[in-house]
């Protein structure tokens, strides 16, 4: 399992993605590509949306971060949100 910490950014969780890619069901494995593939969306978009944007259910998004260890969607998208509009604010350009 992985688990977030303080440490792991936006990036280190896409690069966990990429090595358990290949262990993964065909729904998942959708999904986690969709992730690698669109990091900006995935992050910021509604469960619902990035559901729809891969072709898959809600639940499909919840049982990978489950999969990767987190409680919820909700645990394991947020700090990578909280991640990304920061950094996005800290850029003047």
């Amino acid at each position: 399992m992985f688990f977030l910490s303080m440490q792991n950014t936006p990036s280190q969780l896409t690069d966990r993605l990429r090595l358990e890619i290949g262990r993964m069901s065909p729904g998942l494995q959708a999904a986690a590509k969709y992730i690698i593939d669109h990091p900006g969306d995935f992050w910021l978009d509604p469960i619902r949306g990035s559901a729809a944007d891969i072709g898959a259910s809600s639940n499909v998004l919840v049982r990978l971060a489950q999969r990767l260890g987190f409680d919820s969607f909700e645990a394991y998208r947020d700090p990578l949100r909280i991640a990304l509009v920061t950094d996005r604010e800290a850029d003047p350009g």
